[in-house]
């Protein structure tokens, strides 16, 4: 009796096989969370960071926590700030020029500021454009001045209250206890129990020689009076321009209800479970800096 032969496979099956394997060999590894960061390679790639490093940039907050919080993980000096600042998502450099160009880049009412950078009483950089989103109002001040020792103290209770929604004050110390000698950042916060920026911008006998403050001094020759506020809105724009009167508390509080302007930044897919692991709130705009190591 002959033995039964085996049937062949169908071609169709060996090409839907053939086809299977190739699929196989050709199809991109699963990203991998090789530093423990919670931001898996693919993410790491885009946004430039190092996939085996959880902190890139070494300065004690892993990567994870900065992109969550708009700082940048490829910034050593960029890190949650000592003093607890809000901050937001940031526009980029291309933004921030479509934007001057559409408002108009200066200090006069309505127009889109320009970036300035100075040290805060922690001996920390603040630079405007990374308060993109706030309300900022900046107070122009002297130590011996006594208008502005209570005006400071008045605003302390505004913004604790605020804070938490985008509200910050920049107090822009001109002089020192004594009449052009330099301020003491540190002395005035500690003394008048400030816990916003307060950062020097020293320039004995001509303000003009200032990095910041000389922009919001409208003022012809070289007098000014302190205490003055300025007011900007949500997207940095003059409101209120040195304005010698209290500060406007209503006023403040309207830009606030304002809507928050979008701002396109690039998150993780899983930024929600992150950031519950991390203990962020996506309503808040506060980061410890206890939440890094260094």
């Amino acid at each position: 009796m002959a033995t039964p032969r085996r049937p062949l496979a169908s071609p169709l099956v060996c090409l839907s096989f053939l086809l299977t394997l190739g699929c196989a060999e050709d199809a991109p590894p699963a990203p991998t969370d090789d530093d423990g960061d919670g931001l898996l390679s693919d993410f790491e790639a885009q946004v430039g960071t190092q996939p085996d490093q959880a902190d890139s940039d070494g300065d004690g907050c892993d990567d994870a926590l900065e992109v969550l919080s708009y700082f940048d993980p490829l910034n050593a000096e960029d890190r949650p700030y000592q003093g607890v600042y809000p901050r937001g998502p940031r526009p980029d450099d291309a933004a921030f020029a479509e934007m001057a160009e559409t408002f108009g880049a200066g200090f006069d009412t309505g127009q889109q500021n320009t970036n300035w950078t100075l040290l805060d009483q922690h001996g920390e950089a603040v630079e405007l454009y990374d308060l993109y989103g706030q309300v900022v109002l900046v107070l122009i001040a002297r130590e011996w001045c006594e208008p502005c020792q209570e005006d400071a103290q008045a605003l302390e209770p505004l913004y604790q209250e605020q804070k938490d929604r985008g509200f910050v004050v920049l107090n822009l110390m001109l002089e020192g206890i004594q009449d052009d000698s330099p301020p003491q950042t540190d002395r005035w916060a500690e003394y008048w129990g400030l816990s916003y920026p307060v950062l020097g911008d020293h320039s004995p006998g001509d303000y003009t020689q200032t990095d910041a403050a000389l922009h919001y001094i409208d003022t012809p020759g070289l007098g000014y009076d302190t205490p003055n506020h300025t007011l900007l809105d949500r997207q940095l724009r003059t409101v209120t321009l040195y304005d010698l009167n209290s500060f406007d508390a209503d006023k403040i509080n309207e830009l606030i209800d304002t809507p928050v302007p979008e701002v396109d930044v690039l998150l993780p897919e899983n930024a929600d479970a992150l950031r519950a692991e991390l203990g962020l709130n996506p309503d808040s705009w506060l980061v410890s800096p206890e939440l890094c190591e260094g």
